[in-house]
């Protein structure tokens, strides 16, 4: 049988997955105005057990799924920021123990300077901050507080270290101002746009960008050296093993937690991972999102190219 499904005449690549997400926390020092953490999907706020990653580690390298991982990211739903250096660094061991080759991958809003000096530990590979503003009035409109300047004295720290950097920009309408100013504030990153993802589960997004407007959001600059890629893949999150804080296999990590396929150590991780790819996006938090919608030409902007976000 070939491991591949079609959706919207577009591959689904569903043998293994290629990352590995933990929500290993869901608190953050932010209040973003289309984050899906602030949305009732998220009102259980806790922190993953240690036992329950290494649970689910040992289990993936038993089957050999550790081998073919690119990128273990966690920190899905919170930020890394808001852990004391000891559990950030418990759960970037895990990794490196059980992974093959694997990067460590931090998302993370770096609004406290002095806590993201953690961040510059040996166990961590890449950094993906996102700074969707290139003024403290924008920012505190999209973020919610008023931490520009933390944010970027962490970027500033952070872009002379050893580590891969990039910086986010999630483009609505309340931003898109900002959008030239910022690219020259962080050009030292790896800098990428990205369409705000959302269903009818969040509706904080629906706030910021009316679906009706769906076109313009991803129309978002031009450069005279421009490639245009289209995205060949419907989802952005459909290569991504991910498990929430409590330890269920999550239909995708921007869902709601009752989109699950069983917990860690109760459902095999095959048995998981079949089952969430014979739905092909059809449960029903995926049904209406915006990043499967065939009608929308999806694209993102990473330094002076057109590129495909993964």
């Amino acid at each position: 049988m070939n491991p591949n499904k079609l959706l919207h005449n577009r591959f689904l690549p569903i043998s293994s997955p290629e990352y590995i997400q933990l929500d290993t926390n869901n608190t953050c020092n932010l209040k973003c105005i289309y984050c899906n953490v602030q949305g009732e999907y998220n009102l259980e706020k806790g922190n993953m057990k240690l036992s329950i990653a290494e649970n689910f580690f040992k289990e993936l390298k038993d089957i050999g799924w550790n081998k073919t991982i690119r990128e273990f990211r966690p920190f899905v739903n919170g930020d890394p920021i808001m852990l004391s250096p000891n559990t950030f660094n418990n759960f970037l061991s895990l990794g490196r123990k059980y992974l093959n080759g694997s990067k460590n991958t931090i998302y993370t809003n770096g609004a406290n300077s002095s806590k993201a000096k953690m961040f510059l530990t040996p166990l961590l590979d890449i950094i993906h901050l996102t700074i969707s503003a290139s003024s403290p009035e924008t920012y505190e409109k999209i973020h919610g507080v008023p931490l520009f300047d933390e944010a970027l004295k962490t970027y500033n720290m952070l872009i002379d270290s050893d580590k891969t950097i990039y910086v986010h920009f999630v483009y609505n309408v309340l931003n898109e101002k900002d959008l030239d100013n910022w690219k020259k504030i962080f050009s030292k990153a790896n800098l990428m746009i990205s369409p705000l993802h959302y269903t009818d589960e969040e509706i904080n997004s629906l706030n910021v960008l009316d679906s009706k407007s769906l076109n313009r959001s991803y129309e978002i600059g031009t450069t005279n050296n421009a490639e245009i890629l289209y995205f060949w893949h419907p989802c952005n999150c459909y290569n991504n093993m991910c498990v929430s804080w409590k330890g269920e296999y999550m239909q995708c990590p921007n869902l709601h937690y009752k989109y699950n396929y069983g917990l860690v150590g109760e459902t095999p991780i095959k048995t998981y991972w079949k089952n969430r790819a014979n739905d092909k996006l059809n449960c029903k938090g995926c049904r209406n999102c915006n990043l499967k919608n065939k009608r929308v030409n999806m694209l993102t902007y990473i330094t002076s190219k057109w590129v495909k976000m993964f």
